[in-house]
């Protein structure tokens, strides 16, 4: 299997995050991951055929995508084509992060798949109060992959990005777990999106509103392995 992408993604991983100080590491509440948990993370993933478009919406320096794009080289022969849309709002992380994904798409085309990218230097919560529709509207889906580590952060009552996730029928009070939902949004019919979060992601009142929607629309298979199907759950 080849390494390099991963290897040295994760050389930029450390040299990267090491100059951002506690407290812009505290604001953004970001949490780099590591080349043997991205790679763990990658092997979750059920179905990599076809035509690929993939979606990274907190991507750091790019270790997930470096990990994701590893895994279709190694099956390069039932992959097709590769889009990948990441999304980072640290400016220290842009440059590594640019390279990384030129890096993967030259590796995929070298292995005769066709590969591009797309780099939004903004953030995902951010970007997608401009889709301002329902929950999982079906005119927003467009992607079969999903993989995040998302912020870990509760939401400022009073924040932008409370508002904007209020306005679009999403109620909860952690990060991660909007990270979670916006994405959903974006999958396709059979996507699978693989995720970090906490244990108690879904637990509680407080994620009550989050659990039933998840749930009506999801198909829990592992931990951290979501995959998207539109079977309701009994119960709820």
């Amino acid at each position: 299997m080849t390494t390099f992408l991963t290897d040295s993604t994760d050389i930029n991983r450390i040299n990267f995050s090491s100059r951002l100080n506690l407290h812009r590491r505290r604001e953004l509440g970001q949490f780099l991951t590591p080349a043997p948990l991205a790679r763990f993370m990658v092997g979750q993933f059920n179905s990599l055929l076809g035509h690929i478009s993939l979606i990274d919406p907190g991507a750091g320096v790019g270790s997930l995508t470096a990990a994701f794009v590893e895994r279709l080289l190694a099956n390069s022969h039932e992959v097709k084509s590769c889009f990948i849309t990441v999304y980072e709002v640290e400016p220290i992380f842009i440059l590594p992060l640019k390279q990384c994904l030129i890096d993967c798409c030259t590796a995929l085309e070298n292995k005769g798949i066709a590969a591009n990218y797309c780099l939004y230097e903004k953030n995902f919560i951010d970007a997608n109060s401009e889709i301002n529709l329902p929950l999982l509207s079906t005119s927003a889906i467009n992607f079969t992959h999903a993989i995040i580590n998302p912020l870990y952060k509760k939401i400022n009552n009073k924040s932008i990005e409370k508002k904007i996730i209020s306005q679009m029928g999403i109620e909860t009070v952690n990060l991660y777990s909007a990270f979670v939902w916006l994405t959903i949004l974006r999958l396709v019919e059979d996507g699978e999106i693989v995720a970090i979060t906490p244990r108690s992601f879904c637990n509680g009142s407080y994620f009550r509103h989050f659990r039933k929607s998840f749930l009506e629309q999801m198909k829990l298979e592992k931990n951290p392995n979501f995959h998207k199907s539109f079977r309701s759950f009994s119960g709820i």
